[in-house]
């Protein structure tokens, strides 16, 4: 018997639409966000010196350069899951950076607007 999971991502509505999981993800995410309370934002997350606000940075800037990666579509063949991911150790300072300065100074309430903004537009 094949597992239910396995069936799914080789077939069905994942194979239909592959941004389909993506976007279920993304707005469980949202929906767990949005039931904290504020002051939550600021408490430590599971990632060490990453609080649940730098962690919702960290998916505004996804979704950022999702939305930018889909409007400048490339003719390249994607890189190997294995090449793209030996990425992140390279570019980590950069993610860093970048996710730091999405989530400095802006409210949970500003951050959440944002997200919402960013998930409609995909």
């Amino acid at each position: 018997m094949q597992h239910p999971i396995g069936a799914g991502a080789k077939s069905g509505a994942s194979a239909r639409d592959p941004g389909r999981p993506l976007l279920a993800q993304a707005a469980l995410i949202r929906n767990w966000l949005g039931q904290l309370p504020f002051e939550a934002f600021g408490r430590p997350s599971v990632l060490p010196g990453w609080d649940v606000r730098l962690l919702t940075g960290h998916v505004l800037m996804i979704f950022r350069g999702l939305l930018g990666a889909l409007g400048s579509p490339v003719d390249e063949p994607p890189l190997a899951l294995h090449d793209y991911v030996a990425r992140y150790r390279v570019d980590a300072a950069l993610i860093d950076a970048v996710t730091a300065e999405l989530a400095a100074e802006r409210t949970p309430e500003e951050l959440l607007t944002e997200l919402d903004l960013l998930l409609s537009q995909v």
